[in-house]
């Protein structure tokens, strides 16, 4: 499924043929199948490698392929790829509520078994909040609005779950180095 994927984003001529029923019909099965492993998954190294497959593959293939074909998609076009991506924002917020969930577990009944998954949701939601991020952000280049505000949103919450993890220190330099002459950029990446 990935090497399909791949494949059609390498071939694609314009950004609608990245976009078709077959492709779309790619990307919703890898989607749900890397849903279902990642729940499942009880090693966070594994896991980490499916939630990677999952982003590379179905969101940030599509992704390469808009920034090749911007100047030249249709607004249809790009309308297809803010869909696809609102749609990934959804994905993620569901996959974050369902993680959320197993985490609330009262602390008295862990054993050993459980605070692995414990500790492997903890950091899938973290990526995941990242992700959630980098959604709205790539959102923002298609010209929907109020999208910086939500990748901000996102990466701060990612700062606040776990902040030892300089990431979306980095997303929110990348964001902020126009504001304050890049003070703002300058202060996130030096927490980096």
């Amino acid at each position: 499924m990935a090497k399909r994927l791949e494949a059609i984003c390498n071939q694609a001529t314009c950004l609608g043929s990245i976009f078709t029923p077959t492709a779309d019909e790619l990307r919703l099965k890898m989607q749900d199948l890397c849903h279902s492993l990642i729940l499942q998954e009880e090693s966070p190294e594994a896991s980490h490698k499916i939630e990677d497959l999952l982003w590379k593959k179905v969101y940030h293939l599509t992704v390469r392929v808009f920034k090749q074909f911007k100047e030249t998609a249709t607004n249809n076009e790009i309308s297809l790829f803010a869909v696809h991506l609102f749609s990934g924002v959804g994905f993620y917020s569901n996959l974050i509520d369902v993680l959320k969930k197993e985490l609330s577990m009262d602390p008295a009944f862990l054993d050993v078994q459980t605070s692995k998954r414990i500790e492997k949701g903890m950091q899938t939601v973290h990526r995941t909040m990242i992700f959630e991020g980098d959604l709205y952000r790539y959102l923002e280049e298609t010209g929907s609005h109020r999208c910086l505000n939500q990748a901000m949103f996102w990466y701060q919450q990612a700062i606040l779950w776990n902040p030892s993890v300089g990431i979306p220190h980095n997303q929110l330099g990348t964001i902020s180095s126009t504001d304050n002459y890049g003070l703002h950029a300058i202060y996130h990446y030096m927490r980096w």
